[in-house]
């Protein structure tokens, strides 16, 4: 019985030392290295050698050991034992798959040889030949395959040495990316349901009537920035789960793109659509995460403008208080005015009345011949005219001692001091000349 053992090992750059040493431990039992070519593919399958291929940042050691030298236990326990003595684990990898590929074997037999008793997952026609994976994904990061084929050639080994790691290494990659976003999904899940408690519990709370007017705004405010937290919140977890739906579409349509590209598998629609259904399922999950959660940002936002709308209101019963407050200041103010202009009139009036009455007694006792001698209808206008003159005076000097800077009011003042003067000088001389 042929079968020919070949594993793939994923792997990223950093681990590139690990796989450097498997490959010294490879080439020391004369499993020699290949490439691409035409020339390497050919002798890839009738001698013991490894190449390299790598999926984007993802790297892949490909290994085959012919079953003509070993039998695929001991090839299987060779490798074992070289992945051991190089610190190979499931912690420095991304993946493992394993390929026993038969030529002109029967399938049931194999299974038997390799003591497997359990159903393939899923089975794909090749060209000549069947392709048998044992399970959906990478139990412990170890996937297994059966190939049986009818014969060798150059289609079929180029899949296995090219295509085959591809397709897992996109497939590996979906599923790491899926499982990522699974946990991130999860997490968004159990944080959204808390969130929307907290926005069910606002929307239904009432804020107590008897509190004061800052008190209720103060309130509302703490809501809203509450609100505004939980709108971010959502915000970005929408864009993390839109941005795993992106991967994951991209992703998926990379993977079934090379699957139908592939010359030697011989795969329908329907068959590729069950290949990566599980993927699929995730995505749709996401989907529904996200609707929910642009559901949840259009509540948010709402909750967000019901609040401003009861601060908005809030402030406007504050700015009418105050209105009012500054209205009824106002009137009390004009009262005052009006009170204080008849304090001022009224001590006008008697200031005027006490300089005439002393000033006409003052020019009476002091020059009596000039008194007498004067007409009392012309002592009446210049006692009126320098006592009014003094009232207006006393008044603009008490303006210009409140604020010295006001050139108005000095510019008043002197003008005024003029008359003054010249009133005081006409009843000085006439008092002289009529007193004599």
């Amino acid at each position: 019985m042929s079968l020919d053992l070949i594993r793939y090992y994923f792997y990223m750059e950093d681990e590139a030392e690990i796989i450097r040493g498997l490959q010294s431990r490879l080439l020391e039992h004369n499993i020699v290295s290949r490439s691409f070519s035409s020339r390497d593919i050919e002798e890839f399958s009738s001698q013991n050698c490894f190449l390299h291929n790598a999926s984007g940042k993802m790297k892949i050691l490909i290994v085959r050991l012919l079953d003509s030298e070993r039998s695929s236990a001991k090839n299987e326990d060779l490798l074992q034992n070289l992945e051991e003595a190089s610190n190979l684990n499931s912690e420095s990898l991304l993946g493992k798959v394993t390929i026993w590929a038969g030529y002109n074997e029967d399938y049931a037999k194999l299974k038997t040889v390799l003591g497997i008793n359990r159903r393939e997952a899923m089975q794909f026609k090749i060209n000549g030949g069947s392709l048998y994976r044992l399970s959906f994904y990478w139990p412990r990061g170890h996937a297994r395959y059966i190939c049986v084929m009818s014969e060798k050639n150059a289609v079929n080994e180029m899949f296995l040495a090219g295509g085959l790691p591809l397709i897992e290494a996109g497939l590996l990659q979906l599923h790491l990316i899926v499982n990522l976003y699974k946990d991130r999904n999860s997490a968004i899940d159990k944080q959204s349901r808390e969130l929307e408690m907290k926005l069910s519990v606002i929307l239904h709370t009432d804020l107590v009537s008897k509190q004061g007017q800052s008190k209720l705004v103060d309130d509302l405010e703490d809501q809203l920035n509450e609100l505004a937290k939980s709108y971010g919140i959502t915000a970005g977890n929408k864009n993390v789960i839109q941005e795993g739906i992106n991967l994951i579409k991209l992703q998926l349509e990379g993977v079934t793109r090379r699957i139908r590209m592939e010359k030697a598998l011989l795969m329908s629609r329907e068959e590729i659509d069950r290949m990566v259904e599980p993927f699929k399922l995730r995505l749709n999950q996401m989907v529904s995460t996200s609707s929910n959660l642009e559901i949840s940002l259009k509540s948010h936002q709402a909750a967000i403008n019901v609040v401003e709308s009861k601060v908005d209101i809030m402030n406007s019963r504050q700015n009418i208080a105050t209105q009012e407050k500054i209205k009824d200041l106002l009137e009390l103010n004009s009262r005052m005015q009006k009170q204080s202009l008849i304090f001022q009139i009224s001590a006008a009036a008697i200031e005027f009345i006490v300089i005439a009455y002393y000033s006409h007694s003052l020019w009476k006792n002091l020059s009596p011949g000039a008194y007498h001698a004067i007409p009392g209808w012309l002592q009446l206008i210049f006692v009126l005219l320098f006592s009014g003159n003094i009232v207006y005076c006393t008044h603009l000097i008490g303006e210009y001692i409140q604020d010295k800077k006001d050139e108005h009011v000095k510019k008043h003042l002197l003008i005024s001091l003029i008359p003054l003067s010249v009133l005081l000088l006409v009843i000085l001389v006439s008092s002289f000349l009529f007193g004599n």
